[in-house]
């Protein structure tokens, strides 16, 4: 399991699907950021987590269009709550 998500984190860094999820300007973005978080917290490698909540911080802080992104594409908070 830990050479596995060791190998998905190299992947999402270096190739050029996961580079253009960093680099997306909606909800795939801070997706991505939270991936990297998991896995580098995961693998300890907090100071590579640390970069990456950097990283969305600003990412969510400077694009407001971030958020409305994320709104139109959730109908609210009534959409995660199942009946």
């Amino acid at each position: 399991m830990v050479a596995w998500c060791a190998n998905l984190l190299t992947w999402l860094e270096s190739h050029r699907f996961g580079r253009e999820e960093e680099e997306r300007t909606n909800n795939h973005a801070i997706y991505y950021d939270r991936l990297v978080v998991c896995l580098a917290l995961f693998l300890n490698k907090p100071e590579r987590a640390r970069v990456q909540l950097q990283k969305s911080q600003q990412r969510i802080a400077g694009k407001s269009n971030l958020m409305a992104a994320c709104r139109r594409n959730c109908d609210g908070p009534a959409a995660l709550v199942t009946p």
